[in-house]
């Protein structure tokens, strides 16, 4: 009868440091893959804000384009290119440099970015974007809406 309570015991412990040992085991293959994901999440993370970065970039440079070709009648494609290139060098994690394509048509500017490929996220996450923005001209819209008002109103 004792050897039963003792071999109870110990098969009891030997549970108890089985169990301790793959614990261990778990986090030698959990730990490495956490890691993992957490630097992927980061690095998808940085591809994203590329992106939008020079989505926005993207439409101000065309903003400024469009802008300048209403007041100054100076070169609109020259101002967004401009433009467009120092939005690159303020870019906080650059890792690529991406091609500049402009065109000006009458009165909108179309900027656009697209990525070399060649080193960085852009290798593995390739991006173009690319914005228009058309010259707007607010005083023929506030007399077109006082015309429309004058005539649903019946000339009043």
């Amino acid at each position: 009868m004792k050897e039963s309570v003792d071999s109870k015991k110990n098969k009891k412990k030997r549970r108890v440091s089985l169990s301790r040992g793959s614990m261990t085991v778990e986090a030698a293959f959990l730990a490495p893959m956490a890691v993992l994901l957490t630097v992927l999440l980061v690095f998808f993370c940085f591809c994203e804000h590329a992106r939008v970065w020079y989505t926005a970039g993207a439409c101000e440079a065309s903003l400024v384009g469009t802008a300048r070709q209403a007041g100054d009648n100076k070169n609109p494609e020259r101002l967004a290119e401009v433009r467009a290139q120092q939005r690159i060098e303020e870019q906080p994690f650059l890792m690529d440099l991406p091609t500049i394509d402009i065109s000006a048509e009458g009165k909108s500017v179309t900027v656009s970015y697209q990525s070399t490929g060649s080193a960085g996220y852009a290798a593995v996450f390739p991006y173009e974007v690319k914005e228009t923005v058309k010259q707007s001209d607010p005083v023929g819209g506030v007399r077109t809406a006082w015309l429309a008002r004058q005539i649903i109103n019946g000339g009043e």
